[in-house]
């Protein structure tokens, strides 16, 4: 890493000022790295040697960074979307990640699964792994008698999810939804986190997944199409991938298998994600290796 170009750049997380529940975590995990932070509508365009890191994206933004379009921008300004595609898919997603950067709201995008940010085709989107940390969680050294729940899943119950959730909460213990100290209560007490997509677009849950890596919770997901880093080694090393068709089956097996193979895979994604690829490290990796912001087209500056 260059650390002499980390050094000389602040690195400041700009949240809005809206909390949104689903992103406690992201928030958390910015704090526990020890990041600066501010609120979108603070952000100063013209400060230099700084990179703000904004996220989500919501209709706070977009005014400020228009009541600044007359001023010089020496600030690099990066969007890291941590949203699905969404019902209008991965075409649109697309367009509209690069109309925001031709507008030039943003310097860049970072997404966190590879194969959504290979879909862009513009360099001025990354890949940016969505690191976790140990202090996010509090993973359990327990056996498998001593879980109160068979599976937390922590996720809105569209359709597709519940033709997953409803066969199974008839023969398992499945965890309810919660925040703060009661979701807390449910994780340490769950064996395995279940994570079914939103929609039919086979890509990452970053945040879900970072959540499980700092709990140390063997992961049962969806199949996605490259969920780098956790595909890395072979099959079932850091997690369990299944077909949508198969969740069901290979849900019941794993719960009424062997628990300790499975714990075993929990321990190593914990600490894969909050080692090597640990939220803090990621971060500085993406702003060491930054380009230089083009000419801004308005202030030719």
């Amino acid at each position: 890493m260059d650390w002499q170009k980390v050094a000389m750049r602040d690195i400041i997380f700009a949240h809005t000022r809206y909390v949104y529940p689903s992103y406690t975590d992201y928030r958390r995990l910015v704090e526990l790295a020890g990041f600066e932070t501010c609120f979108v509508d603070q952000i100063d365009f013209t400060r230099k040697n700084v990179v703000y890191i904004v996220s989500p994206l919501n209709g706070e933004y977009r005014p400020h960074r228009d009541n600044w379009r007359k001023h010089a921008h020496n600030a690099h300004v990066v969007w890291w979307s941590l949203e699905r595609p969404g019902p209008s898919g991965i075409a649109e997603f697309v367009r509209g990640t690069k109309r925001l950067l031709d507008d030039w709201y943003f310097d860049e995008v970072w997404l966190s699964d590879r194969y959504l940010c290979e879909q862009c085709h513009d360099k001025r989107v990354r890949f940016v792994v969505l690191g976790s940390h140990p202090a996010l969680g509090q993973p359990r050294r327990s056996r498998r008698r001593s879980f109160q729940y068979d599976i937390v899943h922590l996720s809105y119950l569209t359709p597709r999810r519940q033709a997953i959730i409803d066969p199974l909460t008839n023969s398992l213990d499945v965890a309810p939804n919660g925040w703060g100290e009661a979701r807390d209560r449910i994780l340490a007490a769950s064996a395995f986190m279940l994570n079914v997509h939103q929609d039919d677009w086979l890509v990452l849950e970053p945040l879900r997944f970072a959540l499980a890596a700092a709990w140390a919770l063997p992961m049962i997901s969806e199949h996605m199409i490259d969920p780098y880093p956790y595909n890395r080694g072979e099959t079932g090393h850091y997690i369990k991938q299944v077909h949508y068709d198969d969740l069901v089956g290979e849900v019941l097996n794993a719960v009424r298998g062997d628990y300790e193979q499975f714990r075993a895979m929990g321990r190593r994604m914990h600490d894969l994600m909050t080692t090597e690829f640990g939220f803090r490290r990621q971060v500085e990796l993406a702003v060491a290796v930054l380009d230089r912001r083009p000419l801004d087209p308005l202030t030719l500056r």
